[in-house]
């Protein structure tokens, strides 16, 4: 939920940055927060070594030594205690495992800040899209007892909730789809966000006739990933209809209590209410997030405590088998979740991408699997090293991305050296051989149609310098972000700091080149488009900037003096649209997600203010076109009209779909 909303300001204000430059609009992207209490397991253990029994403990607290190799987890403790004054983090769980032990599990800072209430092993936290994975496991589940198959066309399961297909014949969306993303499906439409108009626990079946234009699929299945949560939602929905009763408690019959996740649950009940921690914004203020329920709950809305959540990290570590020994899933079912299958990144050869609610990651040295979750006031990430036999937990109530980075490659990094994971071996290759690599590539599809247009900035340069390749990005006028890429044969390659694989190259059924990054897909184009562009933008910010320069000279000018301004409606007209998108930006950067969920100030303000902008844009060049035959005007103010006027109405065509938009209405 939390990267919808990063991304639609990311994809609109940066797209209008320079108007945020122009009047200093500080402007918050992407912050996609801990203090300092303690609560480790039953006996406190700093240097601790690792035993390998087969099988964990119902309740491990001891660890018996039969390695002289030590986890130093003192270190770690002041190095993380570290993180969480410098990033003035309010309080995060934690918990660091094996498949047989708990090395760790605790909190460090505090679960409400005005209640002195720390945060605990058994301090429950919104996981966010973690959900996810119990979701997909219990669809595993379901395989294995042979319910349903992963590949059931959903159709004939979801009965007359709607969802569009134009490829319904050749390409049928099926479960797979849903639980890959690569159903083609747009991720949520912001009045299908927050459940502010119904009980918490409204049917599925009411939840998707919100807002149904988001189950479209714009490119046929399995063609590319693209995340969204009402593909997890109307699977959900399937759970329920086969199964004939809630969700909620399908998952926790099949997967959470079984797993000893005994007060976990996908609602928020009275004993879980008592035991969660209060959500805040990120930063010193300790401004508390209020409490919103979800439409989507399949996708986001499961509570859990560090204690419960590394119980699901060993499981998937034990590949499938419960602390007791019972083999609750196949092994084989833990790999087809950690592998994906349906997208065409994954069709030609490259799987370090998205499999069944579980992704691929690297961190600190580490390739892990596992997800990362973020909903109002908290952020999350349990993740998993194959290699290394270890996983983690982090649980924060506060939205701090650079916090929970910089806390997961703490962590990852003291795993990778106590274990030394191996990397993908590099194969060097002759610089002739990696020529075919080198272009430009822009992005393909956007997570959301909306934000469409912001492909037009999603561009990637490879290039060949002294027998080397490097990927650099397009920022505006230059390219920046040099990562060298080493590799690993077969169009695979890995940075320095990766363990296996995060870049592929192939080639499409046309014969173009591809390059996929994780979840995105890029395709090589002509490389005279980012300079082009770059030079657009640039023209534009000037004369934007210009106009309101201007404003300070010829207003006063006017209003104070006898000069005269021939045909001043084409001076003020284009000044009238830069003025009403500026107030557009504004609007949507001082307004928190809920806001522009419901009808508010600041949603009706971004209605208002981006219909002005055209309307004055359209305006502002008829006026322009008529100034052509105002003898008596400034050749310089009318060439600058002209080009003003020329600069909105193109700027208007590339964010046309945020034109008049209503965000209450969804879009």
């Amino acid at each position: 939920m939390l990267c919808l909303w990063f991304a639609l300001k990311s994809a609109f204000i940066q797209t209008c940055i320079w108007i945020a430059l122009v009047f200093s609009v500080i402007l918050e992207l992407l912050s996609p927060s801990i203090a300092c209490a303690q609560n480790p397991p039953a006996k406190r253990v700093e240097k601790t070594t690792l035993p390998t029994t087969k099988r964990a403990p119902s309740t491990p607290t001891k660890s018996q030594p039969t390695s002289q190799k030590t986890f130093d987890l003192k270190g770690l403790k002041k190095q993380l205690s570290k993180l969480v004054k410098k990033h003035k983090l309010q309080g995060v769980g934690l918990a660091i495992v094996d498949k047989d032990n708990v090395i760790w599990q605790g909190g460090l800072g505090f679960a409400d800040v005005k209640k002195k209430k720390k945060v605990t092993a058994d301090t429950v936290f919104r996981v966010g899209s973690i959900s996810k994975s119990f979701l997909a496991l219990t669809f595993l589940k379901w395989a294995e007892e042979g319910k349903l198959t992963l590949n059931d066309n959903i159709k004939g399961l979801v009965g007359d909730v709607v969802f569009k297909n134009p490829w319904s014949k050749e390409a049928p969306i099926k479960i797979v789809h849903l639980l890959e993303h690569t159903s083609g499906f747009d991720d949520m439409h912001f009045n299908e966000l927050y459940n502010i108009h119904h009980k918490p626990d409204i049917s599925m079946k009411d939840a998707l006739a919100i807002d149904p234009r988001a189950r479209t699929a714009r490119w046929k299945p399995g063609t590319w990933i693209s995340y969204s949560n009402p593909a997890y939602g109307l699977a959900g929905y399937i759970l329920e209809k086969k199964a004939k009763r809630p969700f909620e408690d399908v998952i926790r019959d099949v997967i959470l209590r079984p797993l000893g996740m005994k007060t976990a649950s996908f609602r928020l009940t009275k004993a879980l209410k008592q035991r969660l921690a209060q959500g805040y914004e990120p930063g010193p203020q300790n401004k508390k997030v209020p409490y919103y329920h979800i439409y989507h709950r399949p996708a986001g809305s499961l509570h859990a405590s560090p204690k419960e959540m590394a119980k699901f990290v060993q499981f998937l570590l034990r590949r499938g088998k419960l602390a007791s020994g019972k083999q609750l899933l196949k092994p084989t079912s833990i790999i087809r979740m950690e592998t994906p299958m349906t997208a065409l990144s994954a069709k030609k050869g490259f799987k370090n991408t998205y499999g069944l609610g579980n992704y691929v990651g690297f961190i600190g040295g580490l390739k892990t699997h596992g997800h990362n979750g973020g909903i109002d006031g908290f952020i999350s990430t349990a993740r998993y090293s194959l290699d290394a036999g270890m996983g983690y937990v982090i649980l924060l109530n506060s939205v701090n991305g650079a916090g929970l980075k910089e806390i997961q490659k703490a962590i990852a990094e003291s795993i990778a050296a106590f274990k030394k994971p191996r990397l993908a071996t590099i194969k060097k290759q002759k610089p002739a051989s990696l020529k075919k690599y080198v272009g430009t590539y822009q992005q393909i599809h956007s997570r959301n149609q909306l934000f469409d247009f912001a492909r037009t900035f999603g561009w990637l340069r490879v290039r060949l310098e002294k027998g080397k390749l490097y990927r650099e990005q397009f920022t505006i006028l230059n390219w920046s972000g040099k990562k060298e890429l080493l590799p690993l044969g077969d169009g695979r390659f890995r940075t320095k700091t990766e363990a296996d694989a995060s870049h592929a190259f192939v080639k499409d059924d046309k014969g173009k080149t591809l390059m996929f990054i994780g979840f995105g897909a890029f395709r090589k184009q002509a490389a005279v488009w980012p300079p082009l562009i770059g030079i657009w933008i640039v023209c534009t910010i000037l004369l934007m900037a210009s106009s309101i320069l201007f404003m300070f000279v010829w207003i006063p000018r006017r209003l104070f003096t006898k000069a005269s301004f021939p045909f001043l409606w084409a001076r003020s007209v284009p000044l009238f649209a830069v003025l009403s998108l500026f107030g557009a930006v504004a609007s949507m950067s001082f307004a928190s997600l809920p806001m522009l969920t419901r009808f508010s100030l600041y949603s009706g303000l971004f209605t208002l203010c981006t219909s002005l902008f055209a309307l004055f844009s359209v305006a502002g060049l008829y006026t322009a076109y008529r100034s052509v035959y105002v003898t008596e005007m400034n050749t310089i103010a009318r060439v600058h009209s002209i080009m003003l006027s020329l600069a909105n109405v193109s700027f208007m065509l590339l964010i046309w779909p945020m034109i008049g938009l209503r965000f209450w209405a969804g879009w």
